[in-house]
């Protein structure tokens, strides 16, 4: 069986590429305090620029109007699940989804931005099957008809819930399982042969121990793809949670302050294959490093002014979504490392000045947090090489 495992990192790069649903010109419902016609005195209060959280029934209603009766609830302290995929799924994703409220309630304690949790439960939306997720993504999502096919879930700002696919229902997924399904016919083929044809006694041992030996094989594949599909559930439902959380806890200002990097860069930093140990910002992404090192070394990243101006999904040229999405990751990772007040002071300012007005100050708010964009690139660049040095020098 010809099974592709040197095409596994590529199939983990695609499937992680998320997107936010197009906001409208101003949110379902307004700040609770929205910008004034003209600028005010200094000594009035700083005020936020928050999503207000819908109550979770209205919320539940506005998807039941889109999904079918299949649908089924499952609901646990923070979240309500609605999906039709199978209850092992679920579990998993339950447990993920507590992990990553945990995990972003302390970036926001380590970044002295401490955000009040949301007062409501949340939602998520889980397609078991592919086809039915891009037809709602186009339909009720909010993302255009022609929905990429490197998109394995989104967050809606509007609707705020979150929805993804279960990775057993991607399309290269679903091919590798039928490889499987035919391998093992073809298997039980052979070993009917045998049994019907008269052989020597070596030469039955030795067609004894082929069969043994294919169908070994055949079991490893199978448990890897389970492995590869459940590192992919979590690794998608921390993204996307993330983008939930961030939103509703305020730590994303509603106006539209935070470029598109920001959002997927702290998104990816989210990403992991394994909740029981911590992960985040402070945590690597082999995956994502190795995309960026890949991208560093092929002279393919963006620079860095282009892509602090990119706003929404639909802004990245489509040749440089996974260079964008590693890219981003890197540089929020490098931000959070090693110009952690800088940054925390930074995304204080996007939820706080009044004066700032977007897509427009992308640029200068950056510049005003952390200096000159070119001089901030050559020791981000710089930082990336050396240490890439110096892992290959001591592995």
């Amino acid at each position: 069986m010809n099974f592709p495992g040197d095409a596994m990192p590529l199939l983990l790069s695609i499937l992680l590429l998320t997107a936010i649903a197009p906001e409208p010109p101003a949110p379902s419902t307004p700040p609770p305090n929205p910008p004034p016609a003209a600028p005010t005195e200094a000594s009035e209060p700083t005020r936020e620029y928050v999503l207000r959280q819908d109550p979770i029934s209205d919320v539940i209603d506005r998807a039941r109007s889109c999904l079918g009766p299949e649908f089924r609830v499952y609901e646990e302290r923070y979240w309500i699940v609605l999906t039709d995929a199978d209850y092992a799924s679920i579990k998993h994703i339950h447990h993920d989804l507590k992990a990553t409220r945990h995990q972003f309630n302390r970036l926001c304690q380590i970044l002295g931005s401490v955000r009040p949790m949301p007062r409501h439960k949340m939602l998520c939306i889980v397609f078991r099957d592919h086809r039915a997720f891009t037809d709602f993504a186009s339909t009720c999502g909010r993302i255009p008809s022609n929905v990429s096919p490197a998109i394995g879930g989104f967050f809606s700002p509007v609707d705020q819930w979150i929805v993804f696919y279960e990775p057993r229902g991607m399309p290269a997924l679903v091919d590798a399982r039928e490889q499987i399904r035919t391998a093992r016919d073809e298997l039980e083929e052979y070993e009917e042969r045998n049994e019907r044809t008269e052989s020597a006694p070596l030469i039955e041992e030795r067609q004894r121990k082929a069969a043994e030996s294919w169908n070994r094989h055949l079991e490893q594949q199978r448990n890897r793809l389970d492995r590869i599909e459940q590192e992919l559930r979590t690794s998608i439902t921390t993204h996307e949670a993330f983008h939930q959380l961030s939103w509703l806890a305020g730590f994303v200002d509603s106006r539209g302050g935070w470029g598109y990097w920001l959002h997927e860069g702290f998104a990816t930093c989210f990403e992991t294959d394994d909740t029981a140990y911590a992960f985040g910002p402070a945590h690597e992404s082999r995956l994502r490093l190795d995309g960026f090192r890949s991208a560093l070394a092929a002279n393919e990243l963006m620079p860095l002014r282009t892509l602090l101006t990119f706003h929404n999904f639909a802004d990245v040229p489509p040749e440089r979504i996974t260079v964008f999405y590693n890219q981003s990751y890197a540089l929020v990772r490098w931000l959070y490392r090693f110009r952690r007040t800088q940054l925390n002071n930074y995304l204080r300012s996007l939820r706080e000045r009044r004066d700032l007005e977007f897509p427009r100050d992308f640029i200068p708010a950056f510049e005003d947090a952390f200096g000159p964009i070119d001089r901030l690139e050559r020791r981000w660049l710089r930082d990336e090489m050396d240490q890439w040095d110096a892992s290959r020098r001591d592995p």
